[in-house]
């Protein structure tokens, strides 16, 4: 396994580097599952994208993307963003989802 460090490209920050791309329908597709469990749904906004991209043709589909171009500028893709448990906490409470 690769190290934190490398993971990140240098780039110092806690992800695996300074930008976060999703498609909308992979957030579709884990809210079903969410509430499939009885679980409620989690808002886009606990990922923290700067990047939400729609017409993606699949959930997850960015996870094999090598390179996006959006408008005159291509980024490379480092791979899927490992997360921890972020995404199941509201931000307005703290409280984590059940």
């Amino acid at each position: 396994a690769a190290s934190g460090a490398a993971l990140r490209g240098g780039a110092g920050l806690a992800d695996v580097s300074p930008l976060l791309l999703v498609c909308e329908e992979s957030l579709l597709a884990l809210n079903a599952r969410r509430a499939a469990e009885g679980r409620p749904p989690a808002p886009l906004s606990r990922f923290r994208p700067n990047l939400v991209l729609q017409g993606c043709g699949r959930p997850h589909a960015e996870d094999a993307w090598r390179r996006v171009r959006v408008g005159g500028a291509e980024f490379h893709v480092a791979g899927p963003c490992p997360r921890c448990g972020v995404p199941d906490v509201a931000q307005a409470t703290g409280a984590r989802d059940p």
